[in-house]
């Protein structure tokens, strides 16, 4: 189905892609997380979609740290699918979620220059009671998509850092437990190597270098780190950014790291 088509009638879906990760981050000094659809911008529709709209949906039961109890995250749930089966009707896509401090933004662009405030009374007529504000941010030609809501080279750290420990946990480990951590970071010279492992060894968590090797198939070297670690999410991205920014000094990249399962 043609553009035009997909545009004024019924979609699939309210989203480009089902590319979907979230990461947790700070706005402002508030904790916010962020569920993006990663995918949307490789979309050939993206780049007409150069208007940006948001709903703000608020809630009162919350955490400390701002994030909804679970009576709230069902109702926002059941939010979300109400505008995702009416959304396929409007000529809007949902590109990012942002959570933080009693409120849930959900952010759509579009191509057309809408009457958001028209458009919402279409998209929430019927639906389920919320109390709720809209803004709009028009000809932005996707730069708020681009600059807050796509994750940063540490926000990637993030989502990476998560599934490895969702990894763990699925298999019933304890995060809390110390246990050799193995880090990898490939670099593009013998000396860049040597001088990566340097500046990571003067970093406060005690890991050492295993071995550099140079790749049997590419003109590259790989350096191979271990310590002895407790690898609970937010200490594990606090110490893979600076891995990062440190691979990044010396002309290369971080690789990741792995921990084998720990339980009481």
């Amino acid at each position: 189905m043609g553009f035009f088509n997909t545009l004024f009638n019924k979609k699939e879906s309210l989203t480009l892609s089902n590319k979907w990760e979230f990461f947790i981050t700070t706005v402002e000094d508030n904790v916010t997380g962020i569920r993006v659809d990663i995918g949307a911008i490789e979309d050939e529709k993206f780049d007409r979609l150069i208007h940006t709209w948001f709903l703000r949906v608020r809630y009162t039961h919350c955490y400390e740290n701002g994030f909804p109890q679970p009576d709230e995250t069902q109702r926002l749930n059941r939010i979300e699918d109400w505008l995702e089966a009416q959304g396929k009707t409007l000529p809007i896509w949902l590109v990012g979620v942002v959570t933080q401090q009693g409120s849930r933004d959900f952010v759509f662009q579009s191509e057309k220059d809408l009457d958001w405030e028209k458009t919402l009374d279409k998209l929430l007529a019927g639906g389920p009671e919320l109390a709720c504000s809209f803004n709009e941010s028009k000809n932005d030609h996707g730069n708020y998509y681009r600059q807050f809501l796509y994750p940063t080279k540490y926000d990637w750290n993030w989502i990476h850092d998560s599934r490895v420990c969702r990894g763990l946990l699925e298999y019933g480990d304890d995060l809390t437990l110390p246990r050799t951590i193995d880090y990898y970071a490939t670099l593009p010279t013998e000396t860049a190597a040597h001088a990566f492992v340097e500046d990571v060894t003067k970093l406060p968590y005690g890991i050492t270098l295993v071995s550099i090797r140079m790749n049997d198939q590419q003109p590259e070297y790989m350096a191979s780190l271990i310590n002895t670690d407790a690898p609970e999410q937010w200490h594990m991205t606090d110490i893979t950014c600076q891995l990062t920014d440190l691979a990044e000094k010396h002309g290369g990249s971080f690789d990741g790291w792995g921990a084998p399962i720990a339980t009481a």
